[in-house]
């Protein structure tokens, strides 16, 4: 296996941390959330005031969403080598990834397509920015799917070092259950569960965000580790041909 590129493809991690919520946050201005609780004049005077940094900013989150993928791409490397012949949990985990990360690229659409006329009536503004968060926030099955294949594999890895710790897999399981909470802002538009509260959207982006925070030096050490011990071998294989 190529351990120098796995070991560029995880630094996307913090290439998409950063670089998607400068985005999302600095250019889009989109956190704290919108209320869902605004009307629709509320609305489009939202998307009005500053249109153009609006669709700037989900240009670059729909550029950016696609770094989700090259360090998913060496997790289901190593789930596919820890699960031997036949990787069904390895493939399902990237699956999820790929659906997550289409999410976020449809996230961005809509709410690029709400800015883009201005004289859209407010009603459709509003629908479309409803769509978006909606979406931003429910998309939690793939996301549960993706995490809970990672945590079942990575736990059944009987090497002697293992290349997650088993305490991260079960940080893993709390990671997906707490980002269930946005799936009940189909039935909120305020308190805890709705698209801008405490269970609905701070609490599984921040679960998130320190899930991506810890794997990253942990997929970093175990790659690293491999290239040692393939480092080591080489070297004793040439010795024993000497």
């Amino acid at each position: 296996m190529n351990l120098k590129t796995q070991l560029v493809c995880i630094w996307s991690i913090p290439a998409f941390i950063v670089l998607y919520l400068i985005a999302f946050i600095g250019i889009s201005g989109f956190v704290p959330p919108p209320s869902p609780m605004l009307s629709a004049p509320e609305v489009a005077a939202f998307f009005e005031q500053d249109r153009t940094s609006i669709r700037l900013g989900q240009l670059l989150c729909l550029v950016f969403s696609a770094l989700f993928l090259p360090w998913t791409a060496v997790v289901t490397v190593h789930m596919a080598r820890i699960e031997g012949r036949y990787p069904v949990l390895a493939w399902l985990q990237f699956g999820g990834a790929l659906i997550l990360c289409t999410f976020f690229m449809v996230c961005s659409l809509i709410w690029t397509i709400a800015a883009f006329r201005p004289e859209l009536d407010p009603a459709l503004v509003q629908l479309l920015n409803d769509a978006g968060w909606l979406v931003f926030v429910m998309a939690y099955p793939e996301y549960l799917i993706q995490l809970i294949a990672m945590a079942v594999v990575f736990l059944g890895d009987k090497s002697e070092q293992p290349f997650l710790p088993r305490w991260f897999c079960y940080f893993t399981f709390c990671v997906a259950l707490a980002g269930t909470g946005g799936g009940f802002a189909t039935f909120m538009k305020e308190g805890a569960f709705a698209w801008n509260g405490v269970l609905g959207f701070w609490t599984p982006v921040a679960f998130f965000l320190v899930w991506l925070l810890v794997l990253f030096p942990l997929l970093l050490k175990g790659v690293k580790r491999l290239m040692a011990e393939e480092h080591s071998e080489r070297l004793q294989a040439t010795a024993i041909k000497a």
